[in-house]
């Protein structure tokens, strides 16, 4: 979580989930210090929809980074009370987004 002064510049994804059968496996940095070139980070895998992997890697730029918030990533979906505090802002975050790309699959 971010304060709205220190919150990065990013994209927001919007796309159909799809079905949760035979996940995928996408491995996230789950810590790291301020540095966006520290080697200091702790991964996280965790399971994402076949639709996800998909937009992800179609979206995903080859040579430079790219800050993308994507609902199932960024809210702990196993956590029902961050959930419930996060669901109902998702509106800010996509209108706070620089842009939101839709993907239909």
């Amino acid at each position: 979580a971010f304060s709205e002064e220190a919150q990065p510049k990013y994209e927001a994804l919007s796309y159909v989930w799809g079905s949760e059968e035979n996940p995928a496996t996408i491995c996230v940095c789950d810590k790291s210090d301020d540095s966006p070139f520290s080697t200091r980070k702790t991964w996280t895998s965790m399971p994402i929809t076949r639709n996800l992997e998909v937009a992800l890697r179609h979206l995903r730029y080859s040579v430079r980074r790219r800050v993308l918030w994507v609902d199932a990533i960024c809210i702990n979906q196993r956590d029902d009370e961050e959930k419930g505090r996060q669901l109902p802002r998702m509106g800010d975050i996509y209108q706070r987004a620089r842009s939101v790309a839709i993907w239909l699959g």
